[in-house]
């Protein structure tokens, strides 16, 4: 069994030391850290001086004597002592300049990392754990990010983030759960024994395991918006723990609920959570502060705003997905939801955004950092920066990207609320079994492009395992479509499974896991298509290239001679690609891979460029 990941959080104390802060959740006691001379699992434990805090683990309240530094230097940060049983523990040394470690789709990169002092120092021999070490700015003066923490970063199946905010209530503080699979997160606030959780996912079962694990009694779920891009888990995560199920005024849903309005306060522990009328996402949209004692409505007692879609890091929520005759409307209304926010929250206000970088949600590319400050915000967020609301709105409605076809179904199932959390079960089948469940289900084939196109079962589609594939087969094929799905890594057919679980595809009817192996041994056949490089492509100056990116894209760097088919609409446009063998390309191989699998599937003869639209030649 492989042990848990555990991503490091890097301090830094005076002028030149560091220390260290880390999860261990759930490790493996005397498991080797790798990249870590000399330190385990086990010496993970306490550290000196430290008491116990009963929500997690253990906390260090003084740095007591220093010993050496797990790090691969010497920096003078204490040592953990001998390892309890505690299943997490959290480490903090005070005074510290945070270096995030950030879950990367593709293993074996590494960035530098600069430290406060400016210097690249120890952070190359750190272990990065298929990611890599980036310098996070997002913290201000009212709290920080303490660490982030994957059970599999590679698959990024479970990432944590602890965010604490400074001058409030003690044991008060926020979980960050990331789904990287829909570049988003949800938000669990805790203060004291009570937890208000913000747009949660329908894979509920890691929100409950915290849950149970800390003693946290949910007292409220909470939407900032009817979601367009996923299945929410709240109504049914609110029906299980007894918690009052929260939405927007106006979400116009078809169950019990309790509405909430623009002011409205709720308790949660010693503080309290108030909603802020923000729409322009959706026209409903709220968005939920999170206020000390005694301040409530005040604004400067305001340590965190959960934006939902509305402002982002870095970027805002689109306003183009309830239908274009909303879209100016709800720019408009974005525009002045996020200048409201800037206007009635104090500047260290923490800011943390459900939509993130890789939601199709997001105007423009949002930072990698997944929370912000009012202040950074000011600085960089388009509805600041502009020059007025006409110059927002027209940079806004030139800039949307498509979006994927599922979306036209989740709005829908949230507002029904009847989408069910169990999972449903995967039967292994056997290649005749496969056969027959090809007359009516399309086998998605999860191996990397360049192997599927050496050999596949025909008819298949290639959407290679990612991150984010379950948002690429929602958004290939039609919705309800019946799925094999067919990797050689076992692992990777519940990953999908889960990706698939949270945008309502439960349209699975059996599963292969050790690719075609059985398929192969039956004598069964295969067929396959070649792949090249842009270099070969344009050694060769083939007739008919179709470049499978966004429009968007196309239109910045197109190259010369091709037709811009997006992967999604291969089926709806195959008329208006051209004769002959037919040359597929986009920016990185990801959607040249699907695209040219769909093109095999309607029989014709293609060429995969596997390739990164950088070595282009143009």
């Amino acid at each position: 069994m492989p042990y848990t990941r555990t991503l490091f959080t890097l301090v830094r104390r005076g002028n030149c030391q560091c220390g260290v802060a880390a999860w261990a959740y759930g490790a493996r006691r005397g498991r080797q850290l790798p990249g870590v001379r000399g330190a385990t699992w086990a010496t993970f434990g306490k550290l000196r001086g430290a008491r116990q805090s009963r929500h997690l683990g253990a906390r260090a309240s003084s740095l007591g004597t220093p010993g050496q530094c797990p790090l691969p230097h010497s920096c003078g940060a204490t040592q953990a002592d001998s390892a309890n049983r505690l299943s997490f523990h959290r480490f903090v040394v005070p005074n510290y300049v945070l270096v995030r470690v950030a879950a990367s789709s593709h293993g074996g990169r590494r960035k530098e990392v600069t430290d406060c002092c400016g210097r690249n120092s120890c952070w190359p021999a750190l272990p990065t754990f298929d990611g890599f070490l980036e310098v996070n700015r997002s913290w201000g003066r009212s709290g920080r990010i303490e660490c982030l923490h994957s059970d599999a970063i590679a698959r990024n199946t479970e990432t944590r983030v602890i965010v604490e905010f400074q001058g409030a209530p003690e044991s008060t503080h926020a979980i960050q759960f990331a789904t990287p699979s829909l570049g988003d997160q949800s938000y669990l606030i805790v203060s004291g024994n009570d937890g208000a959780l913000i747009d949660p996912q329908l894979d509920i079962d890691r929100f409950e395991k915290w849950l149970a694990e800390t003693g946290t009694v949910l007292r409220w779920v909470l939407e900032t918006h009817v979601h367009n891009d996923y299945v929410s888990g709240g109504k049914v995560l609110a029906e299980r723990h007894g918690a009052a199920y929260v939405l927007p005024i106006g979400s116009d849903v078809t169950f019990d609920h309790s509405p909430i309005r623009d002011g409205d306060s709720l308790p949660v522990g010693l503080c309290a959570i108030r909603a802020m009328h923000t729409p322009g996402h959706t026209p409903h949209h709220m968005s939920y502060v999170l206020e000390s004692p005694g301040t409530a409505g005040a604004g400067a007692g305001a340590l965190a705003v959960f934006s939902g879609g509305s402002m982002l890091v870095g970027a805002v929520g689109r306003s183009d997905l309830l239908g274009p005759e909303l879209t100016e409307q709800l720019a408009r209304a974005q525009y002045r939801s996020v200048n409201r926010m800037v206007n009635e929250l104090p500047d260290p206000t923490i800011v943390g955004p459900t939509h993130g970088a890789g939601s199709f949600c997001s105007t423009s590319p949002a930072a990698d950092t997944t929370t912000s400050t009012i202040a950074l915000e000011k600085t960089r967020n388009p509805a600041l920066t502009a020059i007025d609301e006409d110059s927002f709105v027209s940079e806004q409605l030139s800039g949307y990207a498509l979006f994927p076809s599922y979306y036209a179904h989740m709005g829908p199932l949230n507002r029904e609320g009847n989408a069910s959390a169990e999972p449903i079960s995967l039967p292994e089948l056997t290649p005749h079994q496969i056969t027959d469940a090809a007359t009516t289900a399309i086998v998605i084939d999860l191996r990397r492009g360049g192997i599927f196109a050496a050999g596949h079962i025909p008819g298949s589609v290639n959407v290679p395992m990612s991150v984010d594939a379950g948002a690429y087969i929602g958004w290939a094929l039609p919705w309800k479509t019946e799925l094999v799905l067919l990797s050689d890594r076992p692992a990777d057919i519940e990953d999908i499974r889960v990706q698939l679980h949270r945008i309502g595809v439960r349209s699975i009817v059996g599963v292969v896991d050790d690719g075609l192996k059985k398929w192969l041994a039956e004598g069964r056949p295969v067929t396959s298509y070649r792949t090249a490089t842009f270099r070969e492509m344009a050694e060769e100056s083939p007739s008919t290239i179709v470049d499978a990116r966004d429009p968007l894209e196309s239109r910045i760097s197109a190259l010369p001679h091709t037709v811009n088919i997006h992967f999604s609409r291969i089926a709806e446009e195959l008329a208006h690609v051209g004769p002959g063998t037919v040359w597929v390309h986009c920016q990185s191989g990801y959607r040249a891979a699907i695209a040219a699998s769909l093109l095999a599937r309607a029989d014709r003869e293609v060429v995969l460029v596997d390739d990164d639209f950088a070595n282009r030649a143009d």
